[in-house]
């Protein structure tokens, strides 16, 4: 004997089911056969959105890579600090999580991406960052679906963006006589006001990650119990992809 259920309803007062598990089972009583066939299945009613919790504001250096950290949760029922270790009725659990940059400033998001799920409702979003406009506010969308297809508006997150500071060094070489001199104080007066430096053993300096910009450089210091001092030697500093500064420092 074969049977196929094509149409039934369940009768709900009021406005119907919310936020529970309903059994719904199917008999077929046979003559002659002492227990009915069955079969059911489990459905869950959930009515409620997920929660999504996210940063209201980051700041971003343009060209640096940046991660989101996101919370979500599909009922308040569910801990943050303890992830749910079982079934909670009328709760069908988050599907997606996805995030996009509101590129056009209309409040919605040209692309969505997929965030990256770390378990126990934890989420990172990984946002490129190179084609964020420098020193102004950018409008990041981060939306939940769970399985029954539920969603609130996308929360906000703003970014603001600043530019990378283009650096690059200052390299060069204090002599006495054509010979580097070792342990000789070397200044430099510029935009990224360095800390002054002494020369290694082959009398060479190097400032590291200073701003773009001219500096000036002088040399100065005791040298076998004698003062010497190099004139001031201005350089410029341009930023990558151009060669770092170099410099002579002849002391006299």
């Amino acid at each position: 004997v074969m049977t196929t259920v094509q149409d039934w309803k369940i009768n709900a007062s009021g406005e119907g089911f919310e936020n529970i598990d309903i059994l719904a089972q199917a008999r077929l009583s046979i003559p002659g056969v002492q227990q009915p066939l069955a079969d059911q299945r489990q459905m869950v009613f959930d009515a409620r959105a997920p929660v999504v919790e996210a940063p209201p504001s980051m700041n971003v250096s343009v060209g640096k890579p940046l991660v989101v950290p996101v919370r979500v949760m599909d009922d308040p029922r569910e801990s943050f600090a303890a992830a749910a270790t079982k079934h909670l009725p009328g709760v069908s659990g988050v599907d997606r999580v996805e995030w996009g940059i509101d590129t056009k400033g209309n409040g919605s998001a040209e692309a969505w991406q997929p965030a990256v799920s770390l378990g126990g409702g934890a989420y990172e979003l990984r946002v490129v960052t190179t084609t964020l406009p420098p020193g102004k506010q950018t409008l990041l969308l981060v939306r939940a679906f769970d399985r029954a297809g539920l969603s609130d508006p996308p929360d906000r997150v703003w970014l603001t963006a600043a530019a990378v500071v283009a650096r690059n060094c200052i390299e060069g070489r204090v002599i006495l006589n054509g010979k580097g001199e070792a342990g000789v104080l070397v200044t430099a007066d510029g935009p990224s006001a360095p800390k002054p430096i002494k020369t290694d053993k082959e009398g060479k300096f190097k400032f590291s990650d200073v701003d773009a910009g001219e500096y000036k450089l002088q040399a100065t210091g005791p040298i076998r119990n004698q003062n010497y001092r190099s004139e001031i030697v201005p350089v410029v500093v341009s930023p990558p992809p151009a060669p770092p500064a170099s410099a002579l420092l002849p002391l006299k």
